[in-house]
């Protein structure tokens, strides 16, 4: 299913700014992002056509806060033809980083497709639209952030929030940036980012 682009963003832009919305609040702190959101946004920032983002590795070296404006500066640290390194800040209203991403661009190429899931085959668990949704448990259901508006979790096989092993499905359910459809790379960066930006 697609991103809905009539909901409300999880960023808008204010010039070259982004000021984060409700929607990338974290679940421990009201004041600031959830990790996944600025994440999602600085690998937008290092995207390149023709490039293929192979790595990122992600710095949190102070709380992002939400509802003020934040700069993206982008360098390229190691230019080529076929392999590049490039650094993306997210910048509070001081110009001081509170996120750093470093990325490993490649150059694309041919490569034979992955094997797909042979036809019939169950998925563990049972697809997205069997699975069920839950709230989490350490707010109020109506609570807005990242976790709870930013993304729609579906537990399958009788899992949930509680102890022991889940099987969980995570969707991006709003728009990144406001007029803008977020890339699959974004989409791969938000589900794999956990936790609260507020540090330590």
């Amino acid at each position: 299913m697609a991103v809905d682009a009539a909901l409300e963003p999880v960023f808008r832009r204010e010039g070259d700014a982004f000021v984060a919305t409700v929607h990338a609040r974290g679940p421990w702190d009201p004041a600031s992002q959830h990790g996944g959101a600025p994440a999602a946004l600085l690998a937008e920032a290092v995207r390149e056509p023709g490039m293929h983002v192979a790595r990122l590795t992600y710095d949190f070296v102070g709380p992002v806060p939400v509802g003020v404006p934040l700069g993206v500066e982008t360098r390229l640290v190691r230019p080529g033809g076929r392999l590049q390194l490039v650094e993306a800040d997210l910048l509070s209203a001081d110009g001081a980083p509170v996120v750093r991403l470093r990325a490993m661009r490649l150059r694309r190429g041919e490569v034979a497709g992955l094997p797909l899931r042979p036809d019939g085959e169950a998925v563990p668990g049972g697809g997205p639209d069997a699975a069920e949704p839950s709230d989490f448990p350490l707010e109020p259901p109506d609570a807005e952030g990242f976790h709870r508006t930013a993304m729609e979790i579906r537990f399958a096989a009788g899992t949930s929030y509680g102890q022991g092993p889940g099987r969980t499905w995570f969707r991006f359910a709003r728009p990144l940036v406001e007029g803008e459809t977020p890339s699959p790379l974004a989409l791969v960066v938000v589900q794999g980012v956990r936790g609260d930006a507020g540090g330590a």
